[in-house]
């Protein structure tokens, strides 16, 4: 496997990650409009941040919307898997970012 390439079994995945938290988000947001958040809906909702962020990127985008889910929902601030997370955001970004300055890590 090379510095770009995830194992085939990944591929695509990322459309329906987004698409789930985009919806348990929507839902959980309905919700506490009438007050009325099911167990299932939050728990539908942290599954769906969890899968984001502990899912190799495919993409830039990818990287893009992990930053905003960890930034939106402040993960470094105890979320149960902060530290995972981080890392394997470092790792995406070491394989699907090209260095910008002289120096950089190749």
């Amino acid at each position: 496997m090379n510095r770009h390439t995830l194992p085939t079994r990944m591929k695509g995945v990322w459309t329906k990650l987004e698409r789930d938290y985009r919806a348990a988000l929507a839902d959980l947001q309905a919700a506490s409009v009438v007050g009325c958040a099911s167990d299932e809906q939050a728990e539908a909702y942290t599954n769906s941040i969890d899968a984001i962020l502990l899912t190799s990127a495919e993409t830039q985008a990818d990287i893009r919307l992990k930053i905003e889910v960890m930034r939106d929902h402040e993960v470094e601030d105890g979320w149960w898997c902060a530290k995972e997370a981080i890392a394997l955001l470092a790792i995406d970004a070491g394989r699907l970012l090209e260095p910008t300055r002289e120096g950089g890590a190749a």
